[in-house]
């Protein structure tokens, strides 16, 4: 069963993005690993001859970046199939709506792009019929890279706001708050809520800054527990007052580790164009 398929399997009420796509486009904001895929042959022999020779080399990313990124093989950049892949699958097959969009995916293969690091691709779903045994089709109009070094940088500088003298530990900001939260993205993006939750994860730093904070005791004035908060869950809920825009609470929940006292914080995010944006920072959440 595809990703696209266990995904829509749980939504069968007409909230389901796919059954309104007969009316209106369905938006993508879907974070992943952007991978090449050579199908034709005449293609695959074409770049495996401008590999200096080396024709038992396999078109990895390495190999094709050097040869798509130049402008006389342009052609050949066209031919290549770009899949977008979740936890090891392949979610979608992505058309770049541009060249510039092409540029981007040809970007994402530099040697500089590191395992850990993510892509994120925004577009809508093709009006192609869905084949469950296929990955559907993204018309994507924009990649971009997001550096986990870059996260955790702006991480740092967030949790001075939170936590000014305290010196930031970080394998522990590493390992038990950014990939806690970063797992929740991996999700198809296809609806507004998880449009929303794939835009704070990846450019609203303060949520892991909250999360470590929590995670080290808690705040003053307010629950705390000696030996920290856990991060138990990340829920989102629609705002009551968002009138015709799609505006979502992302709320996340902590656990005291040595008491049963609980804290929830939220932020705020505007899903209403193809771009979510942020519209209120962090805050504690009583509801």
């Amino acid at each position: 069963m595809s990703i696209l398929q266990r995904s829509i399997s749980t939504q069968q009420d007409s909230s389901n993005p796919i059954q309104k796509m007969a009316f209106e486009p369905v938006h993508c904001y879907v974070a992943g690993r952007i991978q090449p895929k050579v199908e034709n042959d005449s293609i695959a022999h074409a770049l495996k001859l401008l590999m200096q020779g080396e024709s038992g080399q396999e078109l990895s990313a390495k190999a094709l970046y050097p040869i798509l990124c130049l402008a006389e093989h342009r052609h050949l950049a066209r031919e290549v199939e770009w899949q977008l892949v979740i936890d090891d699958m392949v979610a979608y097959e992505i058309k770049p709506s541009s060249e510039s969009c092409l540029d981007e995916l040809i970007a994402s293969l530099r040697p500089s792009v590191l395992p850990s690091d993510a892509h994120i691709a925004v577009g809508q779903l093709s009006d192609a019929p869905i084949d469950f045994e296929q990955p559907p089709k993204l018309l994507c109009h924009h990649i971009m890279h997001k550096s986990r070094d870059f996260l955790v940088s702006g991480i740092s500088e967030a949790l001075k706001k939170y936590a000014s003298s305290e010196k930031c530990d970080q394998d522990l900001l590493t390992n038990q708050v950014l990939e806690a939260i970063l797992s929740h993205t991996h999700n198809l993006g296809i609806n507004d809520a998880e449009r929303a939750l794939n835009y704070v994860c990846w450019n609203y730093p303060d949520i892991y800054a909250v999360a470590y904070k929590m995670l080290k005791g808690g705040f003053e004035n307010d629950s705390q527990d000696p030996q920290g908060f856990t991060l138990e869950d990340i829920f989102y809920e629609s705002y009551p007052l968002q009138g015709q825009q799609q505006i979502y609470q992302i709320v996340f929940e902590f656990k005291g580790n040595s008491s049963d006292l609980r804290s929830r914080w939220y932020c705020r995010v505007d899903a209403s164009a193809d771009y979510p944006t942020l519209q209120h920072g962090m805050k504690r959440y009583y509801g």
